[in-house]
C-alpha cells in the first residue's frame, strides 16, 4: 500500500502497514529539514538508507530501530569522507 502524509514529523510518501504506519520503502521529508530515503519498520528508520541531515551532511548505509547502525558511509558538507561501522 501507498500512502502519503503530513505529519508532526513531516511530509512521508511510501508505503504503510494496515495500521497506517510508516513500513517498507518511502521517503520522508523532515519538519527540521532532513531528507530520509529507504526503508522504514514500524515507523522508524530501518533497514539501508540515504539521509541527508538538515546540516546538508550526507549517510548511505544502515539505520536500525531509528538509529545509525553498521556499515555505511559519512560525507560532511565539507567533503570530509568517513568510511566504516556506525552505531
Amino acid at each position: 500500500m501507498t500512502f502519503i502524509k503530513n505529519s508532526i514529523n513531516g511530509f512521508y510518501e511510501g508505503q504503510v502497514d494496515t495500521a497506517g504506519k510508516k513500513f517498507g520503502i518511502g521517503r520522508l521529508v523532515e519538519v527540521k529539514g532532513g531528507l530520509y530515503e529507504g526503508f522504514f519498520k514500524i515507523d522508524l528508520y530501518d533497514g539501508y538508507v540515504r539521509y541527508i541531515f538538515p546540516n546538508g551532511d550526507l549517510y548511505l548505509g544502515n539505520f536500525y530501530k531509528g538509529d545509525l547502525s553498521g556499515k555505511g558511509t559519512m560525507v560532511t558538507k565539507g567533503s570530509f569522507v568517513q568510511t566504516g561501522a556506525f552505531y
